[in-house]
């Protein structure tokens, strides 16, 4: 990989997280490593966890705990809410009006954006909730409507009392986020609002008329709470949410068919494990591991956790005991203001004035703002008709403690509803909770844990489910420790002209990449959602099904940027830094992976090559090209270039790879799993009887003769890594005719596995070369380790260099994944090379990635993010490079071709889940996320080469003419389970239907459409001719 920093092109941009929690989320870290090392239950008892509360906290531990347990660590949980409705502040009230027609209207949680509420998008592209804009206009009416303005209406706000106000408000925008640079000791961090108000000496106007309507609004608190919170907390809120601007605001959502949607999918995954109308009288700690909940019932039921996902005074009235006199101090920090909740249909409760109507409507008076009224809750009003798009002619509203009830005619629901009130004091309570979390079996979540919104609720109820089950949430990002906290841009009076450019280059950028993808995305379909707004983009086939969709979350503008100059490198440099997501992509999901196959399925579709090409986004031949100059002038591997390349690659760590690869050979290479078929087809086929099955002609196992071959196969990778890497080598030993009296050669050794089981079971001598002085340093300590000291020899050499001084010295020959660093100029040298150092009798097998024939020519005028960034210089041959290259420089022919490709997708997927299981030994060793995200997009892009076949692998095995006693044992090579029939029902599709050359499908009796290197053809056609491919 090498230098990290490189893969930057531009400036990244500017991103924050809000600084009063990074400590918290390190808290976080910490409690699930400690939690990590306490797990120790005996085998085959699930944990047993119980939830208390089922609003967005409690269902979003709940969702985590049922559907990101790893195999064998299920939880058994219990859902206990007090109500009969599930949902908490997510509550949908069904309206019937007088033509019989319902309208569902959401009374809690109505509003969300991409920017700020990250877990609530993903969660709801999990369940498939869908979104749509909504108008978050706010309006003031003060003093019976003497004094009334709309942010939408420019007429409500002439007067000088409006100019005084909005004069502040320019000001407020520009300078206020100046607090929020103050250092944690700086005074000022203690402010009140009240007392940053009258420090930088705003006006009344703008006091009375938009900042303490605002925050009252938004907080649902009284006049005196919100003078008294902290100013440094409501900045800061308000600076994440693009508050202190009046341009690039976020676009506001609203859930299309309202908030119920979400909650009944949960609850349908939860199934009995929800008890409604079950609220719990006491829990009591008994030790650890034994905690008793008590419902109203007085049924009494113990667990290893429980999770309380309510307001913290009521979970310390549920408390008893020591745990409530130990909690106590931490739960009491925290205050709620309690508020009557309307749902009704009366404009009374609404500013005088209909223009001055908005979506948000504060009403209230200038007593109530800085006399003794200002004790009283807020007067707040939602149109509901704006926000959601209800589509009615009757007006509803939601009001929050209006002076007098609405009329009871028009009155459709009474709801008694608290919300957290937040002061200086609340935000230190809130770093002291992770102190307490987890002890004697027992956590807390809410929306009290954040700023007291949806997002924040479920992103506290995720901190507790991944710190309890050590499993992260599937969306987040695999270098995330913690659920993340909202990542947004800085404020934008804070940022540089370079960085106000970005947006607006970056949005140039977009038109030619639009262009682009509305060509050549055909099949399948992809959605962008833009920066900022979360507006959509669609491409392909909008009927497409949920499975065949990719959604690509753009963080930053400049992600057009990087694509339009650099194409396919372009998209991998913006993955790195940290400028798109790919929703659905984790830890354990495969987002990336669906991105790519999206890609190669439009690329390789009828005319889709052309629409794919480089040359179809003309931004890009500049980058482009400058790349491929890049990659021939200092890339090449000749004898100092592969030395560079090899370092750049293996030398980075044994560590990393040792997280990453089987833990007994350490093989970086395709394992060969018992791979199980089971064809679709197979039992609709009622014809088909045993006189379809025949013996194979070649005596190697069992070759299926039929009239109706399946179409398609379900495929069942059993056994570990481990197994399958050890059955890869045995075949590669097997295959070489390896006999304890032979000197066996192995070119590029990686950690030593080839070697060390060959000495191991056979007994033979190994000598193995390579030039990564760290794969050498552990190979060897694994050999002393081992005590075969006496017949591996490890040497730090050049295979050109080596040949020279040990021609005709090997009886075998080994190279698994060599050849793909050596390069196509140097194929013929590396053939030379072998053919120099085997015996007369010798037998060489290598292991090759490959690539189709009717790519190649293009492949080696271009370069990607492969022979870039990951192996630099590196090259994947065609089966016809190959075999041109051993022609014409050895003496050496073909003897034998296995083609394991389908079971490299299914290695790299592994490998993907132990690198990210093992995320915190990585960036221990120094890794940062940039290198995390490259290394995850490394993994992703070859797994999906390897799916769809746009990457081959094969073992070819190499003699001389005549070689007979060297291959007369013919043993076999069981890279698929013999044992199973729909194995050998798959090796009849294969032999019958396809042939693969170079990993490029061809059906039977077609003709290659390669343009690739001349070869002579009757090498080709005895390839072709002689082996069946994938078969044993």
């Amino acid at each position: 990989m090498g230098n990290q920093n490189s893969v930057y092109f531009g400036a990244p941009p500017v991103r924050k997280k809000a600084p009063q929690h990074a400590d918290i989320q390190e808290a976080w870290r910490q409690i699930a490593s400690k939690v990590a090392r306490d797990k120790g239950f005996e085998h085959g008892r699930k944990r047993k966890v119980a939830i208390i509360g089922s609003g967005v906290a409690g269902l979003g531990a709940a969702y985590h705990l049922l559907t990101c347990a790893a195999p064998g660590e299920e939880v058994e949980l219990v859902v206990y809410e007090a109500s009969g409705t599930p949902g908490g502040h997510a509550h949908t009230e069904l309206v019937r009006e007088e033509d019989g027609k319902v309208v569902a209207c959401d009374t809690g949680f109505m509003v969300f954006n991409h920017q700020n509420y990250p877990n609530m998008v993903e969660l709801f592209a999990e369940l498939g909730v869908d979104d749509e804009n909504t108008n978050m206009s706010f309006a003031v009416s003060m003093n019976e409507g003497k004094v009334e303005w709309c942010s939408e209406s420019v007429k409500t706000l002439a007067g000088p009392v409006y100019r005084a106000m909005l004069k502040d408000m320019l000001r407020f925008n520009r300078t206020a986020s100046n607090l929020l640079l103050a250092e944690p000791d700086d005074p000022r961090r203690a402010w009140t609002l009240a007392e940053f108000l009258e420090k930088e000496k705003y006006g009344p106007e703008f006091t009375n008329y938009y900042i303490v309507p605002m925050c009252a609004a938004l907080w649902s608190s009284s006049a005196a709470d919100v003078l008294a919170a902290s100013a440094y907390a409501l900045l800061t809120f308000m600076d994440n949410h693009c508050m202190l601007q009046l341009f690039n605001r976020p676009q506001w959502k609203t859930v299309a068919q309202r908030s119920q949607t979400y909650v009944q999918k949960i609850v349908a995954l939860l199934g009995e494990r929800l008890r409604l109308n079950a609220p719990v009288k006491k829990v009591v700690v008994h030790g650890k591991g034994k905690v008793e909940v008590t419902d109203a019932s007085y049924h009494a039921e113990t667990f290893d956790d429980v999770i309380f996902a309510c307001h913290p005074d009521q979970s310390l009235a549920l408390l008893e005991g020591e745990a409530r006199v130990r909690l106590a101090p931490y739960l009491e920090a925290f205050k709620y203001a309690p508020n009557a909740c309307y749902l009704h249909s009366d404009p009374r409760l609404m500013p005088r004035k209909k223009e001055a109507w908005g979506s948000w409507n504060y009403i209230g008076t200038s007593a109530g703002m800085l006399g003794p009224g200002r004790e009283k809750p807020v007067f707040v009003t939602y149109w509901l008709n704006q926000l959601q798009n209800l589509e009615t002619e009757t007006p509803y509203f939601v009001s929050l403690n209006p002076i007098f009830p609405p009329d009871r005619a028009l009155t459709h629901k009474i709801l008694r509803e608290s919300h957290p009130q937040f002061t200086p004091a609340t935000e230190a309570a809130q770093r002291r909770m992770t102190e307490v979390q987890g002890q004697d079996g027992l956590w807390f979540c809410g929306a009290w844990m954040g700023h007291g919104f949806h997002e924040d609720g479920l992103r506290s109820g995720l901190e507790v489910a991944t710190a309890l089950s050590g499993q992260k949430a599937a969306w987040m990002p695999p270098e995330a420790e913690a659920p993340v906290y909202p990542m947004v841009k800085a404020h934008m009076n804070a940022r540089s002209t370079w960085e106000r450019c970005h947006d607006l280059l970056g949005q140039l950028a977009c038109v030619p990449i639009r262009n682009f993808l509305a060509s050549s995305i055909q099949e399948g379909c992809l959605v962008l959602r833009l920066p900022g707004t979360g507006d959509k983009l669609w491409f392909g086939d909008r009927t497409a099904e949920r499975k065949e969709t990719v959604v690509l979350r753009v963080q930053s503008w400049w992600f057009f940027v990087r694509v339009a100059l650099e194409y396919d490198l372009g998209l991998a440099r913006a993955y790195m830094a940290g400028e798109f997501e790919v929703e659905g992509t984790g830890w354990n999901s495969d987002g990336l992976t669906r991105l790519f196959l999206l890609f190669i399925r439009n690329r390789d579709a009828p005319s889709g090559g052309k629409r794919f090409a480089v040359s179809a986004l003309l931004t890009s031949w500049i980058g482009y090209g400058l790349n491929f100059l890049r990659y021939r002038l200092s890339m090449d591997n000749s004898l100092a270039g592969s030395r560079q390349n090899i370092s750049a690659h293996y030398d980075i760590g044994n560590d990393l790879y040792t997280l990453m690869l089987d833990k007994s050979l350490m093989m970086y290479s395709s394992a060969i799993y018992d791979l199980e078929l089971t064809p679709s087809s197979l039992t609709a086929s009622p014809e088909a009887t045993s006189s379809d099955l025949v013996p194979a002609g070649n005596g190697n196992g069992v070759v299926v003769k039929s009239s109706f071959p399946p179409s398609s196969y379900s495929m069942a990778f059993k056994g570990s890594l481990e197994d399958a890497q050890l059955r890869k080598v045995d075949t590669l030993i097997r295959t070489c005719r390896v006999e304890r009296k032979h000197n066996l050669l192995d070119i590029g050794f990686g950690w030593g596995g080839i070697a060390i089981r060959a000495a191991e079971t056979i007994g033979c001598k190994v000598v193995g070369i390579t030039l990564s002085k760290e794969q050498k340093a552990l190979a060897e300590e694994k050999v002393r380790a081992k005590g075969l000291e006496h017949l591996i020899h490890f040497e730090l050499v050049d295979y050109r260099v080596f040949a020279r001084r040990h021609p005709g010295e090997f009886d075998r020959i080994i190279s698994c994944e060599m050849i793909e660093a050596v390069g196509h100029s140097h194929l013929g040298e590396y053939f030379h090379a072998v053919g120099s150092l085997l015996k007369p009798s010798g037998v060489f097998v290598m292991e090759a990635i490959t690539t189709p024939e009717s790519r190649y020519v293009d492949y080696l005028k271009s370069t990607d993010f492969i022979n870039t960034i990951v192996f630099p210089g590196s090259c994947c041959p065609s089966l016809t490079s190959l075999l041109e290259a051993m022609a014409r420089h050895s003496a050496l022919s073909l003897e034998g071709l296995i083609n394991i490709d389908v079971h490299y997708a299914e290695t790299l997927r592994e490998w993907r889940r132990r690198f990210n299981r093992g995320l915190h030994a990585v960036k221990s060793q120094g890794f940062d996320d940039v290198f995390v995200r490259c290394w995850n997009y490394y993994l992703c892009y070859c797994e999906a080469a390897f799916e769809s076949k746009t990457e081959g692998c094969l073992i070819l095995t190499f003699s001389r003419p005549g070689n007979t006693l060297s291959l007369t044992d013919n043993t076999p090579c069981r890279v698929l389970s013999s044992t199973s029939p729909s194995a050998t029902f798959f090796a009849s599709e294969v032999a019958t239907n396809i042939v693969s050359i170079g990993s490029s499908p061809r059906k039977k009796g077609s003709r290659d459409g390669g343009s690739g290197p001349s070869t002579p053809q009757r090498l080709l056609q005895y390839a072709r001719d002689k082996f069946t491919v994938g078969t044993e």
